[in-house]
Order: C-alpha cells, then structure tokens, then sequence
C-alpha cells in the first residue's frame, strides 16, 4: 500500500499503523497513485499542485506555505542504478498531522521509526527528527564518497577509464549533496520565522544544530570537490605527458629507421657509387649505417627523446 496512517504517542512503545486519520498521524506516503492524489486533496485538504511536484524526481528544496499547510521539499541521499544521488521528499505539516511523500522507502526512515524519542504527536519535533534522519544519512553516504576521494588522490598515477569514470560519479555525488543542503538549509532558517511551525527552545536548538552539521557536510563537500578537481588535472597532465613520451618515442624511432632507408636509396641508384666494385661494400655500409644510428641514438637517449 502506497499510503499508510502510522501513530506514534508518548504512551506507545512503537509506530502502530491505524486504519484511519486522526490527530496527530502521520501520512506516511511511498510512490503515490493517481488515486492517493485525489484522496489527500480531497481528505485533508492539501494542494494539489504541491502533490504532483513531489512526483517529480528533479524538485529543488524550498519551502510553502498554502492555507495553513507548510510544504518543506528537500532532497535526501539515494542510490540509482548504482549511482550515488539525491532523492525527493515532500515533507508536509497540516494542523493535526505530518505528511511525507517519497518515491520510494529508504533505510534512514526505518531507522528514525526505531527511536524512542520520536513521536507523530508533536508536530514540530516530528518534523525535525525526520530532517535530522536526512543529515544523518548525508554523514554517512559522504563517509564513504570521502574515503573514495581518498583513496584516489592516493592512486592518482592511475590513469585507467575505470579510476576516471569513478571521479566523475563522485564529483556529480557531491555536486548533488551540496546543491540539496544549501537551499534545505535556507528552508530551514525560514522555518524557524514563526510563520509555518511554533517550535520550543529545544527545537530551536535541534534546528541549529542540524543547519550547524548541514554547514559542516557543504564545506567538506566542497573541499573533496576541489581535491576531485586536482586529481581531474592530475589525469589530464599524467595523460598529456604520456602522450608526449609515446610520440616522441615513435618520432625517435622513426628517424632512426630512416637513417638505413635513405642510405639504401642512394645504394640503389644505376650511377656510379664509392666502392661498388668492392666485395667489402656491403658490411661496410651496414657498419656505417649501424654507427650513424647508434650515434643518433646516442643523441636521443642523452636529451632523453628515447
């Protein structure tokens, strides 16, 4: 089921599922049909046009306010086709309720359920507690894309399709998380207005430090950015000068095989040549033209063009 009410109060022990809304639910909402659309506008009085762009897997984060409902849009961690990006999630907070609305299930949202402190009942905390589940997730997939940038500054000499393609998906990981967290963060200070949600000191203080921990992931974000780029450079020098070693390498070698070749052309004109009549003639142009390689050689191998 794609739509489910789920209950959580100060006397429960865990999230119950109720068969229908009441005060203090939460709407919890997993790839939506047409049909769920049509309910929650139709039900609880939500905007339609909020609905359908939380459909949209591209939605920036930012905030709305429409009749007395915040719509909180901002984007989490996920993994795509095996790519490291950014998700949707439309976080909605009614008069007696809070709504999510996801393309699919994630891990992190099973993981927020499990705490004991967490509960449907109090609205604005509810809702920081689902926005703090997000930045913990950010901490850990960035974990891992900074071990990998890491690890390829440490291999930067590795220059294969494979360690090029891998700093590509990296930086495009990053650019994602930072392009979420600054805007989200921007939400989140208009939030705290008093315009859309009353929240308590304590609220005020898991605020600053989930926008604290946000600035935090943005300016590591951007550092192992500018390391990628580095390391992009490095490719693109490495690469370079490879290349200049093979073609000055096949340059080397072929002046080198030009040297017999023009030799062997003058041998090979019908006119009168030094020592035709010779039976020595032979070696001694093999020996000559060998010592005049050698020597070109020589030359090479001493300006390091060979």
């Amino acid at each position: 089921m794609s739509l489910r009410y789920r209950f959580k109060s100060k006397e429960d022990a865990t999230f119950r599922e109720v068969e229908d809304f009441c005060a203090g639910v939460w709407i919890e909402v997993v790839a939506p049909t047409e049909e769920d659309v049509q309910l929650l506008v139709a039900k609880h009085g939500l905007e339609e046009g909020h609905l359908r762009d939380a459909q949209d897997f591209f939605e920036a984060p930012r905030l709305e306010l429409e009749e007395g409902t915040s719509y909180f849009f901002t984007r989490f961690p996920a993994q795509i086709e095996g790519e490291t990006t950014t998700a949707p999630i439309l976080i909605a907070i009614g008069d007696d309720f809070v709504l999510t609305v996801m393309h699919e299930r994630s891990e992190w949202v099973d993981k927020m359920t499990q705490r004991v402190d967490v509960y449907t009942t109090q609205k604005a905390k509810f809702f920081l507690h689902i926005i703090a589940a997000i930045e913990r997730e950010y901490t850990r997939v960035f974990t891992g894309v900074r071990r990998e940038v890491r690890r390829a500054r440490l291999t930067v000499r590795d220059v294969s399709e494979s360690a090029i393609e891998q700093s590509v998906q990296m930086e495009y990981a990053l650019n994602e998380f930072v392009s979420a967290l600054v805007p989200t963060n921007s939400a989140l200070q208009a939030m705290t207005s008093g315009k859309h949600l009353q929240f308590f000191e304590e609220d005020l203080e898991m605020v600053e430090d989930v926008q604290l921990a946000n600035a935090q992931l943005i300016e590591s974000a951007k550092n192992s950015l500018k390391t990628i780029q580095n390391i992009r450079t490095a490719h693109a020098a490495l690469v370079s000068n490879r290349l200049n070693k093979v073609v000055r390498t096949l340059t080397a070698l072929t002046i080198l095989l030009t040297i017999p070749t023009i030799i062997g052309a003058f041998y090979g004109m019908n006119i009168p040549l030094p020592l035709q009549t010779s039976v020595y003639a032979f070696p001694l142009v093999v020996v000559a033209t060998l010592c005049v390689m050698g020597a070109v050689a020589h030359l090479f191998v001493r300006n390091r063009w060979l």
